[in-house]
């Protein structure tokens, strides 16, 4: 009886209390980018809106990556989606604090094309009425909001084409995986943006009702994720994301004598009717920073600089605290490993240098630790390793699993390179650029190579040059390089229901065939929505079989107008008149 008590106690002690589960950890060059085993201490961010106030979220960036603190998920809702994105794409706190004190924004909310980008026949006849009412068939067309956004759209497009389109329009391959939220307000549910043009993702999310109009998209219209989500914890704990910082810039109430048109009141609205799930994402949150800016208020711009310092100081306060918490959680998070298996090194070797043995009682943060320094102590090309739950305990202790694969670095005597897509330059410049002066390549060196061969594809005027991928083939000690050398495989045109195609064609300098340039793309967005024929121009990037594949999103305005002028004349003193035209009959903009 005493046998089988004990053997019943075991069984109790090591019964599964929860489903297996695995955590990967990646070390070296997987193909696309460098997995550092500076890993550091990972947070995931959530980012409020709050109109101007959410500028000081630069500012908490700034003081988290001085802290050490290195940011894995970002989610954003309204400016905070802006700021997200763009530091998903790549620009850090340094590079929006540039970016955001440069921008006019009062700018943003007039979008009239500029004098300058009109034929003088189009200046001539603006000049002619005061006033001009659309139609949308024999009733009046009244705009869903003050602005269609095209300044804003132009400036987020120019921000993110890049990085949006080598990431393969998927913002999980971001250089840090990104989410955007958004309220569809035609079914009243929250819609988080995952895939396609970020910078469309961006726009949708930053419009608020009445400032700006909706992004349509299938059967919605998103705008401001705010109204739904004002602070996306949940969302970014969905990226994977353990300990999550909320920052707080929502708006407070406006006092009574703030409320002074119709967005101060919309403003006023939606903070109402967000509070609930405000507060309800801020409980949700490991640690919440609220930069102290009571007094400045959502159409506040000119505070850019006051509001990114203001965040920089909370941040800087918080980061000590959240690095406790940290390791606090780290500490709890301790395993009894069960068994270490290993590929690709002998044995006795391995045994040697790795530190952790079977049974051992340790943190998940000490094997992603011994297996950093295995990479580096042994110069390996890559570390691959993957902790898998058993679904048992051992007293309080979870029970795993380490089955890990290692890969030397490759001797450059005897590796082969193979080069695709290039036509720039030849493969042997190419493979030279790698392996050069080296007698094995580490995944260093691939990254490093990257970086140098995009920009001198740069320097020949390839915008969207990068390296599609750098695969590694240990057995055969083979390296393949796959270039995109960013030529335009095809240019599309959507969203025109009257218009001619190549009216827009025409007006757009770029054609098939040509390596994509920023500058010149932008200034084709600008002459398109030039012509008066169009509410929004948008350009999206996508890869193709052989290049990018340029797509010119258009929506057209109501082409039937009254037009009502008046003028006076010495001579015939008063002139008044009325018209009632359609300024693109035949589709042709006349």
């Amino acid at each position: 009886m005493k046998t089988l008590g004990i053997i019943i106690g075991l069984m109790l002690a090591v019964q599964p209390l929860y489903a297996a589960d695995s955590t990967i950890i990646y070390i070296g060059w997987d193909g696309y980018r460098f997995q550092s085993p500076d890993s550091g201490r990972q947070i995931g961010l959530a980012l409020s809106g709050g109109g101007a106030r959410g500028i000081a979220q630069i500012g908490v960036i700034k003081a988290l990556e001085e802290s050490g603190l290195k940011i894995s998920a970002i989610a954003g809702t309204s400016i905070g989606g802006i700021i997200g994105g763009l530091y998903a794409s790549g620009y850090d706190a340094d590079s929006l604090k540039k970016i955001f004190l440069n921008i006019n924004f009062p700018s943003l909310f007039r979008d009239r094309p500029s004098r300058t980008s009109l034929l003088t026949t189009q200046r001539s006849e603006k000049e002619r009425y005061l006033l001009s009412i659309r139609f949308d068939g024999f009733v009046p067309h009244i705009p869903q909001a003050l602005t269609a956004g095209q300044r804003l759209t132009d400036l987020i497009s120019s921000l993110t084409l890049q990085s949006n389109y080598i990431s393969g329009t998927d913002f999980s391959r971001m250089r840090v995986p990104f989410r955007a939220v958004t309220t569809d307000i035609v079914s009243g549910k929250e819609t988080v943006i995952g895939k396609g043009n970020l910078a469309d993702a961006i726009r949708a999310t930053m419009a608020f009702p009445l400032a700006f109009t909706g992004v349509e998209k299938e059967d919605m219209i998103l705008m401001d994720g705010g109204l739904v989500n004002p602070i996306p914890v949940d969302v970014v704990r969905a990226l994977g994301s353990k300990f999550v910082v909320a920052v707080n810039t929502t708006s407070d109430l406006l006092p009574k004598n703030k409320i002074r048109d119709p967005i101060d009141i919309a403003d006023q609205v939606t903070t109402i009717m967000s509070l609930d799930e405000k507060e309800s994402g801020l409980k949700q949150a490991d640690w919440v920073i609220t930069p102290a800016i009571a007094g400045i208020y959502s159409s506040d711009f000119q505070s850019a600089a006051e509001l990114i310092d203001s965040g920089y100081q909370a941040g800087w306060r918080a980061a000590p605290e959240i690095i406790k918490r940290l390791q606090l959680t780290c500490d709890r998070d301790t395993v009894c490993l069960e068994s270490i298996v290993q590929t690709g090194m002998p044995d006795s070797l391995f045994s040697a240098v790795f530190p952790l043995k079977d049974g051992a009682i340790v943190r998940r943060t000490d094997i992603a630790a011994a297996l950093s320094d295995l990479y580096r102590s042994q110069l390996l090309f890559s570390v691959n390793a993957v902790v898998s739950e058993t679904g048992f305990k051992f007293g309080s202790y979870n029970i795993v699993n380490l089955r890990m694969q290692t890969v030397p670095r490759p001797a450059v005597d005897s590796l082969q390179i193979i080069c695709r897509g290039n036509t720039v330059f030849d493969s042997s410049v190419i493979a030279a650029l790698l392996t050069e002066g080296r007698k094995t390549v580490s995944s260093e060196d691939i990254e490093n190579f990257a970086r140098t061969l995009e920009s001198l594809y740069r320097k020949r005027g390839h915008d969207l040059a990068h390296l599609r991928s750098v695969r590694l083939d240990p057995e055969h000690k083979t390296i393949i390089i796959d270039v995109d050398e960013g030529l335009i495989e095809k240019i599309e045109v959507t969203g025109r229901e009257r218009t001619k195609k190549w009216l827009v064609s025409a007006n757009f300098p770029l054609r098939e065939g040509e390596p994509f340039r920023s500058t010149r793309a932008s200034a084709g967005i600008t002459n398109i929505y030039a012509t008066g024929l169009f509410e929004r121009v948008s350009m999206f990037l996508t890869p193709g079989d052989s290049g990018a594949v340029v797509t010119l999103n258009v929506a057209e305005k109501k082409y039937t107008q009254a037009r009502f002028g008046w003028r006076w004349d010495d001579e015939y003193r008063s002139e008044e008149f009325a018209e009632v035209l359609d300024d693109n009959l035949f589709g042709t903009g006349q």
